[in-house]
């Protein structure tokens, strides 16, 4: 057998071990945390997500300025055709209008109370016309001359609508204006006509005058407009 020499560790020994086992044990407790270390880099960027709900619509906003004119649209249907007149009592389309000129002079006659007719115009058209018209009247020598607004079919009778005298200087002119109005029913002729007051038998001295004053045409004329039916 063999002999094993143990000897225990003293007192003190003993003591000064239990201190080194202390300070083992409250080093190998948790220290405080320490201070945060610098950010990382940033990674990729992830995939998109969903898109959102569509938002209220916003107010209009202000108008933008006039854009330029646009082509030329195609041409529109052709309108009503517009009235042109009543038709005459011969069929044929008349207007509402009608005027006349003497385009030469034309003497009187010199036996009293025989008239010789100055412009005329013809109507053929019914219904209500104002007539309005004038007569230049020369004369070499001193004239009494009467005229007249008449109304008639070609035969020498009809109806007087206006009339007038006057004296005509020698060497001189007059012109008298005559107006009225007269409804036809048929067709009718409208004629300023002149004659001698009182038989001074003077052929060829005193005549309607068709220019005057270098006015061609327009000394002595009759027109007609139709007002009524």
């Amino acid at each position: 057998m063999f002999k094993i020499n143990y000897s225990l560790p003293n007192r003190s020994n003993l003591k000064s071990l239990s201190g080194i086992v202390n300070v083992l044990n409250e080093s190998s407790s948790t220290g405080p945390q320490g201070s945060t270390g610098p950010q990382g880099s940033t990674g990729p960027q992830g995939s998109t997500g969903p898109q959102g709900s569509t938002g209220s619509q916003g107010s209009t906003g202000p108008q933008g300025s006039t854009g330029p004119q646009g082509s030329t649209g195609p041409k529109g249907s052709t309108g009503p055709q517009r009235f042109t007149g009543p038709q005459d009592l011969t069929g044929t389309v008349q207007t509402n209008f009608l005027t006349n000129f003497l385009t030469s002079d034309i003497h009187v006659n010199s036996t009293y109370g025989v008239y010789t007719d100055g412009p005329t115009i013809s109507v053929t058209v019914p219904g209500t016309w104002y007539l309005s018209g004038t007569v230049t009247i020369g004369s070499v020598v001193n004239f009494n001359i009467a005229t007249k607004l008449w109304a008639h079919t070609g035969s020498g009778t009809g109806f007087t609508i206006s009339s007038t005298n006057t004296g005509i200087p020698g060497g001189g002119t007059g012109s008298m204006a005559l107006s009225g109005i007269h409804t036809c029913t048929v067709p009718t002729l409208y004629t300023i006509s002149a004659s001698e007051t009182f038989n001074q038998n003077i052929t060829g001295y005193t005549y309607i005058v068709a220019t005057s004053n270098t006015e061609v045409n327009t000394a002595s004329s009759l027109s007609g407009f139709r007002i009524g039916n």
